[in-house]
């Protein structure tokens, strides 16, 4: 009856919230609307201790910032949590605004997790502010970073925060979850572990199926051109080389990185160029056209064809090699 009344109680402020932004200057919005949502936030933590669990099927509820890391901590968890994303499959993390639902399902959960690393960063204050006091969080990356030199070029490995692109890394990014899971619930440690090791293996033949698939494609057409730098980790496991229109993780396309890919592209003889479905790119298209290459789908996150983090690696692959070798 709670989660009810509750529901009814978003829905409403929802309303208001969109008949409050359609009159208020962005400015005053931009301090107020926050203050709505810790409110709302503050009034459902309350009660967080005591609604840890699925009220269904006792399972310990995780929250996490983007899919693909909701998908990791079920394969982890299995049939003991219940997990969700604040940020949908197939919607872009830069541009998401969170909801007042998103505060409600964080005070709930006994275990949150985020990517860190800066690809997150904007979402950090809802989870802090609407995280009960007892909830355990985990930052998937924690100790990746600095495996690489700080003197690496900007658009290198240092600055790229998809590091699951690399299935090595996802295992760290698993055995972090793990330990959160195991900290979150100390009851069911040894189920975790079991459950973690299974993953871990099919990740360990993922990474072997890819390398399989990559070496079908030519060394010198061994080269990913996309539209914004998130396949670096990638393609440093298997040996590949990255161009992007947009340097960085969310970066500007600018003339001087057009006119570079265009001519790369032409050197390299490549027959095709990468493309998220969500950032699809009327420079990236003109390139291609002009270099005589066509544009073909890749995923750096969940969404799509992609439904698993499993399933999007196998489908980059699978693509990279069917339209370049």
């Amino acid at each position: 009856m709670n989660l009810l009344i509750l529901g009814l109680f978003i829905a409403t402020l929802n309303k208001i919230t969109s008949r409050y932004l359609a009159r208020v200057p962005k400015t005053l919005t931009l301090t107020c609307l926050p203050a709505a949502v810790l409110l709302l936030a503050g009034c459902s933590g309350a009660q967080a201790a005591s609604v840890a669990r699925d009220e269904n099927r006792d399972a310990i509820l995780v929250a996490a910032t983007i899919p693909v890391l909701a998908d990791l901590a079920r394969n982890v968890g299995g049939s003991l949590v219940e997990v969700s994303s604040a940020v949908p499959p197939g919607v872009d993390a830069h541009s998401y605004q969170t909801t007042p639902s998103n505060s409600v399902t964080i005070s709930r959960a006994a275990l949150t997790i985020s990517n860190g690393s800066g690809l997150d960063d904007f979402l950090l204050p809802i989870f802090q502010s609407a995280r009960p006091g007892g909830a355990v969080h985990v930052v998937a990356s924690d100790g990746l970073e600095s495996q690489f030199p700080a003197s690496e070029p900007v658009i290198s490995l240092g600055a790229d925060p998809h590091f699951w692109q690399n299935p090595i890394f996802a295992i760290h990014y698993v055995e972090q979850i793990r330990d959160g899971l195991i900290q979150a619930d100390p009851g069911n440690a040894a189920r975790y572990e079991k459950q973690a090791q299974r993953y871990i293996a099919s990740l360990r033949q993922l990474d072997e199926n890819i390398a399989g698939l990559l070496d079908q494609v030519p060394p010198n057409r061994r080269i990913l051109v996309t539209h914004h730098q998130a396949f670096s980790h990638l393609a440093a496991r298997y040996g590949w080389q990255t161009m992007a229109l947009a340097p960085g993780d969310a970066g500007s396309v600018t003339p001087e990185s057009i006119l570079q890919v265009s001519q790369k592209i032409k050197d390299a003889g490549l027959s095709s160029v990468f493309v998220e479905p969500r950032f699809r790119s009327s420079a990236l298209d003109q390139v291609a056209r002009d270099a005589r290459a066509k544009v073909s789908a890749i995923y750096a996150g969940l969404g799509g064809e992609a439904t698993t983090y499993v399933e999007m690696m196998q489908f980059n692959a699978r693509s990279l090699a069917d339209n370049l070798r």
